[in-house]
């Protein structure tokens, strides 16, 4: 996932610092598993370009909900200036996720089992991740 456009256009949107727009980018997607969900899809074989035009769709919209759920971030942490980073984070994603059960740890199995990981596995994550990504937006509004 290419960050800087993403991170720019977040500190335009928000009018956050591009440091902490930066940080907050990172650390959510280290919360959430992404760059290691992002590489695993990745590095998944194709057999046909329908294959590959879905890996690269699964990809774009693993970028978009880091980008959504990052301007959710944004958006609440205004509200709570001086707050450190990380700590506001941490926050938001307990609040999100249930108790204490960072959706890291499910992206983190993907594949842990020896089962070969499939396209349907990768579904089944991003719908998870859309339904952090759309609790973001209604809590926003």
């Amino acid at each position: 996932m290419t960050a800087v456009p993403a991170i720019t256009e977040l500190g335009r949107r928000t009018g956050a610092e591009l440091a902490t727009v930066a940080q907050l980018y990172f650390a959510i997607g280290e919360a959430l598993g992404l760059p290691g969900l992002a590489r695993r899809l990745a590095e998944t074989p194709v057999d046909s370009h329908w294959q590959a035009d879905a890996r690269e769709s699964m990809l774009d919209k693993l970028a978009q909900l880091q980008r959504q759920v990052s301007e959710s971030v944004l958006a609440e942490r205004e509200a709570a200036s001086g707050v450190e980073p990380a700590a506001w984070l941490d926050g938001w994603r307990v609040a999100r996720t249930g108790k204490n059960r960072p959706l890291a740890l499910t992206t983190g199995d993907l594949g842990s089992s020896g089962e070969p990981v499939d396209y349907a596995a990768y579904v089944v994550l991003l719908r998870a991740l859309e339904d952090i990504a759309a609790t973001a937006v209604t809590n926003r509004q």
